[in-house]
């Protein structure tokens, strides 16, 4: 389909040259490292890895694939994190009780003087707030068919099926999370069933540790094992200030036009929303 990409619309001409958007991104963020840093320095950060002479026999990574890593990283969670919180808002609105015992939680944080934004710190261990965002990536997995996987050498018996190696295989989140004997009632929105057992997320700020072994183990929105999500603590750092943060500042109503089946989604990977999230703001006195 090559001769799509010459059509001279401007909307066609913006989704195809994503990746050149993109790319540019990356390119910047490194330049202007590389500008402050060097090439050399000794921070103990991802992008200094990266630089790092190569062990022998290894290919250094160029600084094209530098650039466009640095561009993955920076991207990768925007459209996840966006679809949850989206979700969420939905979801808080449409149940102003809720909403009200998550924000009576949150004004118990003390927030830094000179600043309106809670620390991360004192969000990482409320029951509620952590509840509140693993019951919404359950319910409204953003990445709802998972992840293709590939069968090691030799086969693996999964379930009592046997994987010939080099199976390609996947499981969906969206599957795991709706299973009905470990959740209960799975198609609605229940943030106390992970308030059961020890309800607080541990010091590192991973998920919050609520709910049975059996839930821990089906609960998937950042995938599994060593190829999780790299992200997922960054993500969840920022979903609990955000939410935090607009919590305590607005209370959130659905609109006067809003529908159900405004949230509606088509599986693109990722969650697209057919229509939109309609939602009222009011500021909070």
């Amino acid at each position: 389909m090559w001769f799509v990409e010459q059509i001279p619309l401007k909307p066609l001409q913006h989704f195809f040259n994503g990746p050149d958007r993109l790319y540019k991104c990356g390119t910047d963020a490194f330049n202007k490292y590389i500008n402050l840093f060097g090439r050399t320095s000794n921070r103990k950060d991802i992008v200094a890895r990266m630089l790092e002479k190569p062990a022998k026999g290894v290919e250094g990574l160029s600084d094209y694939l530098v650039a466009l890593e640095i561009a993955n990283l920076t991207f990768a969670a925007t459209d996840t994190t966006s679809v949850v919180l989206t979700f969420l808002f939905w979801e808080l609105a449409r149940n102003s009780q809720l909403q009200t015992k998550l924000r009576t939680e949150l004004q118990q944080v003390q927030v830094p003087e000179n600043s309106n934004i809670p620390s991360h710190q004192s969000l990482v261990k409320l029951p509620l707030l952590n509840a509140v965002i693993q019951e919404t990536m359950r319910r409204h997995s953003p990445v709802p068919m998972g992840l293709l996987r590939q069968v090691p050498p030799g086969g693996r018996s999964i379930a009592n099926y046997f994987m010939p190696g080099e199976t390609i295989v996947s499981m969906s989140s969206l599957t795991a999370h709706r299973n009905a004997e470990h959740f209960p009632v799975p198609d609605s929105f229940i943030p106390s069933r992970w308030l059961s057992g020890k309800s607080e997320s541990d010091a590192m700020g991973n998920e919050g540790q609520g709910g049975t072994e059996a839930m821990k183990k089906l609960y998937m929105p950042f995938g599994k094992g060593t190829h999780k999500c790299v992200g997922h603590l960054m993500a969840m750092l920022s979903m609990r200030i955000i939410v935090a943060t607009l919590v305590l500042k607005y209370e959130f109503k659905l609109g006067e036009d809003a529908k159900i089946a405004d949230m509606d989604w088509d599986d693109h990977f990722l969650i697209i929303l057919n229509r939109g999230c309609f939602l009222d703001l009011t500021p909070l006195a």
